[in-house]
């Protein structure tokens, strides 16, 4: 896994992968790269502002925060299946926004995944028909 992920618009022109010590800092990243892409409507996959390493590392990021977020949603059903429904009555609604926004959140990370996913190999297909003898 790479430490860096270059960017193409970041004045530097990469930022560390490590940045930050909680999943708000790759959740941050993960979107920034989403919707910063364009759509190559010609070729059908998109155009991120990194590279190859970078969006390698960014799927890692995700998969990782994929699993976090799952954990999460598991916790408070757990919580509130194993809870005296007396206590979880006034905050049954709360609860059920929070685990609504969570998952909506890991569906849009895991299209993030797929499209990333995608887009990788794509190029990397490219390159292996660059590099493959002509006919």
């Amino acid at each position: 896994m790479s430490d860096f992920i270059m960017l193409d618009y970041h004045q530097d022109k990469k930022i560390e992968a490590v940045q930050g010590s909680t999943y708000f800092s790759d959740l941050s990243l993960i979107l920034s790269l989403e919707a910063t892409s364009k759509l190559n409507e010609a070729a059908g996959y998109r155009n991120y502002a990194t590279d190859k390493a970078g969006l390698e590392t960014t799927i890692d990021k995700a998969n990782e925060l994929i699993i976090s977020l799952n954990s999460t949603v598991g916790a408070i059903s757990r919580l509130i299946t194993f809870s005296d429904m007396i206590e979880v009555h006034p905050e049954i609604n709360s609860c059920m926004w929070h685990l609504t926004g969570l998952s909506e959140l890991s569906t849009q990370v895991q299209v993030a995944i797929q499209n990333m996913q995608y887009s990788l190999d794509h190029q990397r297909s490219i390159e292996a028909n660059k590099k493959a003898p002509a006919n």
